[in-house]
């Protein structure tokens, strides 16, 4: 017995060295360079286009299987630009042999250096990637490799590989077609611990259009059946080395109805740090901190048919915004959504405000047309509500929007906004069908502190009182010249219990001293304001000019008319108020009491901006005899000089003892009309 135990030993002894020995001795006796060709026609033939080895093959057996070569070229096919579609500067793999023959795959390295891959979409609007005979109808080849082993399991027992690395790959994109030529380039993949039982650790960097690119974090465990089940997912992607987006969560059935439930973070950065990094023009705005801090967080959770984002917190500096989203059909696609912002300066990210010249149109907009087809077949319906608004200077409380829209119809209603203790309800609509957009929109507006208005929207302090307005507007086109020009529509405009700062409208045209004082440029000692009970305003647009058929301004003193015009392409004024009547005022100690039956009209000129007033001279002159006219005339101007003067001495400066035409004439008789 121990004599075979003996010579069973040395025999299995010497079987294991002659083994051993053949592993090793085998790749120095064998060359397989020789099956090279045999390598490359077996391989062109599995892809359907040609494959050159055009370095050296080597293969070793002992510790581990392995095998490498250099200088892979898998050609593309005839009609393509780029002679190569994947070139390989080497490959390097390491197998343990033994757990082969149990369908367990233990793989200690595998290494590809510097992959180059082609995509390119030809003239004729192929791509290289599908190989010859792609889209011709012909059906693949029937598999050589079955998907299930004999006894009925998964062909692979168990699965383990150490490293797997790509280093400084290339991906280069072409279309022809297009003209375009894109490249990512620096792609370093490192693969750790690839099984079906544990987390893949995957580390990734790449640069894009000079954006530096990194992926770090943990994949898996893929599970027995890969694709099959959950796959957790916990990743780190940064970019620009200024943007942090931390996902995690999972994804499943991927090999049938992908799904994928994601918790996205995005760490806080600075958007002006972006734009230096990529090496553009900074951002102009009217404040240089603006997206100086960004960040957001969201529940995303979806499949190839829908994707709803929940949870939704995005910080764009000092406020806070809220949102869920839900996308459905994505061909359309059909959006739904709910959003909350406390609060919101939107002042801070305009461009800084441009002063234009007097009467000169603000500058027109230099951006391209804009392309609405995307528009035309989205489908949404949503509701936008912002606590505190700031725009354009102008300060609102709960904003409310309630948007809906499809086939290029979107409307908006209701709308609504609080500013200035009163309200405003909005409606509108937008139509896209067509390049250019034509909009429709209806304001309204209740008990409206306009004073305060006024000073923010315009930094102008001439107006007060409460307004009420019910305005409708029609436009076309995107840009400010464009609906400048197209504006058309009417409206009305009520003001009450309120005062013009800045001019005595009441004083202009019941006192004559008053408006010659201001055409000889001596300063009035009246206060510069005309008090108003009421003021209302009806207008019509078209083109871009307000027309006023009708304004009626009332006050305790004052009864007036007014029609004119103001065109928003020059921003000028052309308007005449027309005093009804002039209500007899007593004595102050200042002020001289106008003749009765007198009426000076105001001329307002000038532009939005700065306004003008003076008196309507003419008008004027028609209420006087016409026996007075030649002598007008001949009046030099000191004449006025004197009056003034004389009338400023006498103790009692409305006993004149003439009757209003007389004291009118003595004074237009005295002023220089011809010199």
């Amino acid at each position: 017995m121990r004599k075979l135990v003996k010579w069973g030993g040395i025999i299995g002894g010497s079987l294991l060295i002659a083994l051993v020995l053949t592993v090793i001795l085998i790749p120095v006796f064998i060359d397989v360079r020789q099956y090279k060709p045999l390598i490359e026609k077996q391989a062109a033939r599995a892809i359907g286009r040609p494959v050159r080895l055009g370095g050296d093959i080597r293969l070793s057996l002992f510790p581990r299987a392995g095998i490498s070569f250099s200088d892979l070229l898998i050609e593309n096919s005839d009609g393509f630009s780029e002679k190569h579609f994947i070139t390989v500067a080497g490959v390097e793999a390491r197998v343990r042999l033994l757990p082969l023959l149990s369908r367990d795959i233990q793989v200690r390295r595998f290494v590809l250096k510097s992959p180059r891959i082609v995509l390119e979409r030809g003239k004729d609007g192929r791509v290289n990637w599908e190989g010859p005979g792609a889209g011709t109808g012909r059906s693949a080849p029937p598999a050589d490799i079955p998907e299930e082993s004999p006894d009925g399991g998964p062909v692979l027992r168990d699965l383990l590989v150490r490293e797997l690395t790509v280093t400084d790959g290339t991906i280069l994109w072409i279309d022809t077609p297009a003209g375009t030529r894109k490249s990512v380039t620096g792609i370093n993949l490192q693969l750790t611990d690839i099984s079906f039982d544990h987390p893949i650790g995957l580390s990734f960097s790449a640069v894009t259009d000079q954006v530096p690119l990194t992926v770090s974090g943990t994949v898996g465990p893929l599970g027995r059946v890969p694709g099959a089940g959950k796959i957790p997912v916990d990743l780190s992607v940064r970019a620009l080395r200024q943007v942090e987006t931390t996902l995690k969560g999972h994804v499943r059935n991927l090999s049938d109805a992908p799904r994928f439930d994601l918790t996205v973070r995005v760490s806080p950065f600075s958007l002006p740090k972006v734009f230096t990094a990529l090496k553009r023009p900074p951002l102009v705005t009217a404040d240089p901190d603006a997206f100086s801090h960004i960040a957001a967080e969201a529940g995303i959770r979806g499949s190839t048919e829908t994707v709803s984002v929940s949870d939704a917190l995005l910080t764009l500096d000092s406020s806070e915004i809220t949102f869920s989203l839900q996308v459905r059909a994505f061909s359309g696609p059909d959006l739904t959504f709910d959003l909350k912002a406390d609060t919101l300066d939107a002042d801070r990210y305009l461009p800084p405000s441009r002063t234009p010249s007097p009467g000169q149109p603000p500058p027109e907009e230099t951006t391209g047309k804009t392309d609405y087809a995307p528009l035309r077949r989205l489908r949404a319906a949503g509701t936008a509500t912002v606590g505190h608004l700031k725009f354009r200077g102008i300060r609102g409380q709960d904003l409310r929007l309630k948007i809906s829209g499809e086939n290029g119809i979107f409307q908006l209603d209701p709308s609504g906004l609080n500013l200035y203790r009163g309200n405003i309800s909005i409606k509108g609509a937008v139509d896209v069908r067509k390049d250019t957009p034509r909009s429709d929109i209806r304001l309204t507006a209740q008990n409206i502190q306009i004073n305060p208005l006024m000073q923010d929207m315009l930094q102008k302090d001439f107006l007060t009182g409460r307004a009420d307005a019910d305005i409708r507007l029609k436009m076309v086109g995107d840009r400010a010249g464009e609906i400048r020009q197209t504006l058309g529509g009417q409206g009305t405009i009520s003001l009450t219990d309120g005062a013009f700062r800045g001019v005595d409208m009441a004083a202009m045209v019941r006192n004559t001293e008053t408006a010659f004082r201001q055409l000889l440029g001596r300063e009035t000692r009246y206060t510069a304001r005309t008090e108003f009970s009421e003021f209302k305003s009806v207008f019509a647009v078209k083109n871009g000019l307000i027309s006023v058929s009708e304004a009626t301004l009332t006050s305790p003193v004052l009864r007036a008319t007014g029609s004119g015009t103001g065109d928003l392409n020059t921003e000028r004024i052309n308007f005449r108020v027309t005093p009804a009547f002039v209500s007899p005022i007593r004595k102050k100690e200042t002020e001289t009491v106008a003749p009765a039956g007198i009426m000076v009209p105001v001329l307002i000129g000038g532009t939005f901006s700065k306004p003008t007033f003076q008196p309507d001279l003419a008008s004027l002159i028609r209420q006087i005899p016409e026996k007075t006219v030649d002598e007008i005339l001949k009046a030099p101007k000191k004449e006025i000089e004197k009056i003034f003067r004389r009338k400023s001495d006498r103790k009692d400066e409305t006993d004149t003892g003439k009757s209003a035409e007389e004291t009118i004439g003595d004074m237009i008789r005295r002023f220089p009309f011809g010199q």
